[in-house]
Protein backbone atom coordinates (compact mmCIF):
# COMPACT_ATOMS: atom_id res chain seq x y z
CA UNK A 1 0.00 0.00 0.00
CA UNK A 2 0.81 3.46 -0.79
CA UNK A 3 1.36 5.58 2.62
CA UNK A 4 1.09 9.04 1.18
CA UNK A 5 3.08 11.92 -1.43
CA UNK A 6 0.65 11.56 -4.41
CA UNK A 7 0.07 14.57 -6.46
CA UNK A 8 -2.45 15.17 -9.30
CA UNK A 9 -1.10 13.35 -12.50
CA UNK A 10 0.24 10.32 -10.56
CA UNK A 11 -1.74 7.15 -12.01
CA UNK A 12 -2.45 4.60 -9.25
CA UNK A 13 -3.67 1.11 -8.89
CA UNK A 14 -6.93 0.46 -6.04
CA UNK A 15 -10.05 -1.77 -5.94
CA UNK A 16 -12.47 0.77 -7.93
CA UNK A 17 -15.94 0.27 -6.97
CA UNK A 18 -18.96 -0.40 -9.09
CA UNK A 19 -21.51 1.67 -9.45
CA UNK A 20 -23.68 -0.13 -7.30
CA UNK A 21 -20.82 0.15 -4.33
CA UNK A 22 -21.58 -4.05 -4.41
CA UNK A 23 -17.80 -5.26 -4.97
CA UNK A 24 -14.83 -3.26 -6.95
CA UNK A 25 -12.61 -3.91 -9.19
CA UNK A 26 -8.38 -3.48 -9.13
CA UNK A 27 -7.52 -1.06 -11.94
CA UNK A 28 -5.66 1.97 -12.51
CA UNK A 29 -6.77 5.51 -11.84
CA UNK A 30 -5.63 9.10 -12.26
CA UNK A 31 -5.39 11.16 -9.78
CA UNK A 32 -7.24 14.35 -9.88
CA UNK A 33 -6.44 15.94 -6.47
CA UNK A 34 -5.48 15.77 -3.07
CA UNK A 35 -5.30 15.01 -0.48
CA UNK A 36 -7.63 17.16 0.83
CA UNK A 37 -7.57 18.58 4.86
CA UNK A 38 -8.72 14.72 5.62
CA UNK A 39 -6.77 12.75 3.33
CA UNK A 40 -8.53 12.31 0.97
CA UNK A 41 -7.91 12.14 -3.36
CA UNK A 42 -10.21 12.60 -5.97
CA UNK A 43 -9.01 9.86 -8.62
CA UNK A 44 -10.71 9.08 -12.41
CA UNK A 45 -10.76 5.56 -13.48
CA UNK A 46 -8.83 4.73 -15.95
CA UNK A 47 -9.74 1.62 -18.50
CA UNK A 48 -8.55 -0.11 -21.86
CA UNK A 49 -12.18 0.35 -23.28
CA UNK A 50 -12.70 3.49 -25.22
CA UNK A 51 -15.62 5.13 -23.79
CA UNK A 52 -17.54 8.83 -24.67
CA UNK A 53 -15.81 10.32 -21.74
CA UNK A 54 -12.42 8.83 -22.19
CA UNK A 55 -9.42 10.58 -22.50
CA UNK A 56 -6.50 8.58 -24.52
CA UNK A 57 -3.80 8.43 -22.46
CA UNK A 58 -0.12 6.25 -24.35
CA UNK A 59 3.31 5.27 -23.50
CA UNK A 60 4.40 8.58 -24.40
CA UNK A 61 1.91 10.00 -22.45
CA UNK A 62 4.08 9.04 -19.01
CA UNK A 63 6.97 10.84 -17.51
CA UNK A 64 7.72 8.19 -15.17
CA UNK A 65 6.15 4.66 -15.06
CA UNK A 66 3.73 3.12 -17.23
CA UNK A 67 0.25 0.94 -17.87
CA UNK A 68 0.58 -2.38 -20.19
CA UNK A 69 -1.73 -0.71 -22.79
CA UNK A 70 -3.14 2.38 -24.42
CA UNK A 71 -5.70 3.43 -22.58
CA UNK A 72 -8.74 5.93 -21.69
CA UNK A 73 -8.97 7.97 -18.57
CA UNK A 74 -13.06 7.94 -17.65
CA UNK A 75 -13.58 11.20 -16.87
CA UNK A 76 -17.22 10.91 -16.25
CA UNK A 77 -16.06 7.99 -13.53
CA UNK A 78 -14.55 9.34 -10.56
CA UNK A 79 -14.47 8.38 -7.48
CA UNK A 80 -12.90 9.69 -3.50
CA UNK A 81 -10.88 8.05 -1.68
CA UNK A 82 -8.43 7.86 1.50
CA UNK A 83 -4.09 6.81 0.57
CA UNK A 84 -5.18 3.45 2.56
CA UNK A 85 -7.13 2.65 -0.88
CA UNK A 86 -4.41 2.64 -2.81
CA UNK A 87 -2.21 -0.53 -4.28
CA UNK A 88 0.50 0.92 -5.92
CA UNK A 89 1.79 4.10 -7.68
CA UNK A 90 1.91 2.91 -11.82
CA UNK A 91 3.16 5.99 -12.98
CA UNK A 92 3.17 9.60 -13.56
CA UNK A 93 1.69 11.45 -16.43
CA UNK A 94 3.31 13.88 -18.34
CA UNK A 95 2.05 17.67 -17.50
CA UNK A 96 0.90 18.22 -21.39
CA UNK A 97 -1.33 14.72 -20.98
CA UNK A 98 -2.51 16.30 -17.65
CA UNK A 99 -3.58 19.23 -19.22
CA UNK A 100 -5.61 17.10 -21.95
CA UNK A 101 -7.36 15.50 -19.52
CA UNK A 102 -8.32 18.14 -16.47
CA UNK A 103 -9.47 20.15 -20.39
CA UNK A 104 -12.14 17.42 -20.78
CA UNK A 105 -12.89 16.94 -17.16
CA UNK A 106 -13.92 20.62 -16.55
CA UNK A 107 -16.85 20.33 -18.61
CA UNK A 108 -18.17 17.42 -18.24
CA UNK A 109 -18.67 19.24 -14.65
CA UNK A 110 -20.42 22.08 -15.99
CA UNK A 111 -18.17 24.06 -14.35
CA UNK A 112 -15.92 26.82 -16.77
CA UNK A 113 -12.74 26.80 -17.91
Amino acid sequence: MISSGLVPGDVVALDFPFSDGADGKNRPALVLSGPSAHGDYTVAMISRSKQDDGISIAAADFAAGKLNEDSFVRVGHLFTCETGSFVTKRGTLKPAAMKRVLASLCPSLGCKS
